[in-house]
């Protein structure tokens, strides 16, 4: 009930989530899709953003961006104005609608977002990412810390991203 009406009177969250138990409850909450960021890594988000050193920029470039809409140095009509969800859950398991925000890491820290459909995400949770593993550069499949080799085109060349 708060949390509808934070969201009605214009709060902006960010709820970030890694593939885990606390998905299940992010799915519960009333908030926009938008405000909910889920990251394609098995454990503790927070745990693992913190041990890699980017929770503390994230947290800094999120409280910055907020005391920039407070002094009203950011349009109101510029933030994004995605309605919190009407029913029991932000999501339909079913949905193939790609408008579930997925959370993409780079080097240095940098965040990249792009959106994914609520079954795509089901098959993600299935086979999630760990430490180590990579993702090929020329298929993009995801492969085991161990791998050498690519495990569906077989390529060996250097990955095109690593999970931390």
């Amino acid at each position: 009930k708060n949390v509808r009406a934070a969201v009605s009177s214009g709060v902006q969250f960010q709820y970030h989530v890694g593939i885990e138990e606390h998905l299940a409850y992010a799915r519960r909450l009333p908030l926009p899709r938008s405000s909910i960021f889920i990251h394609p890594i098995e454990g503790r988000i927070a745990r693992l953003l913190e041990r890699v050193g980017i929770l503390w920029p994230l947290l800094v470039r999120t409280l910055a961006q907020e005391q920039r809409i407070a002094r009203g140095a950011v349009p109101a009509d510029s933030l994004p104005k995605d309605p919190a969800p009407e029913g029991d859950y932000a999501w339909d398991l079913n949905d193939t609608e790609e408008n579930l925000v997925l959370g993409m890491w780079g080097r240095g820290g940098k965040l990249t977002t792009c959106r994914i459909a609520a079954k795509q995400l089901c098959r993600l949770c299935c086979f999630p990412p760990r430490a180590h593993d990579w993702f090929c550069s020329g298929c993009l499949a995801h492969n085991v810390s161990k791998a050498n080799q690519c495990r569906r085109c077989g390529d060996q060349s250097a990955p095109v991203a690593t999970v931390a």
